[in-house]
């Protein structure tokens, strides 16, 4: 599904984090977000994922616009972020981790054939 950026500002109080940020990303496809400490990496993030909000501008996700939905149902969309270098669960397995991220799966079945699939693709786990 395509991730749309439009002409996108953030700002912590008077403090302006980036401004007219606009991006397009295709769905399958890989970006990459490239910056000096301080730049808006992580604060542009932040704001399509719902947990900081926009001064001013758009962000769509396929068709839909999901600027100003709470992170729950953004997330429920299938964007989110996943920490690196924090190690959040490292006290847990690796099947205890991947049914963490399977929270926002309805049904037993479903989350059974998702982690086939992950076996499939990494069999070494």
């Amino acid at each position: 599904m395509q991730i749309k950026v439009v002409n996108l500002n953030l700002s912590y109080g008077g403090v302006r984090a980036f401004s007219d940020v606009s991006m397009h990303v295709e769905s399958g496809s890989i970006a990459v977000l490239i910056g000096a400490n301080g730049a808006g990496k992580s604060s542009l993030i932040r704001c399509i994922i719902g947990l900081a909000t926009r001064s001013s501008g758009e962000i769509w996700l396929g068709g839909q616009r999901i600027d100003g939905l709470p992170p729950g149902k953004i997330a429920s969309l299938g964007v989110s972020l996943v920490p690196e270098g924090r190690r959040v669960f490292r006290e847990m397995t690796v099947l205890e981790n991947l049914l963490m991220g399977a929270y926002l799966v309805r049904t037993r079945k479903e989350t059974r054939n998702n982690l086939e699939e992950v076996w499939h693709l990494l069999p070494i786990l």
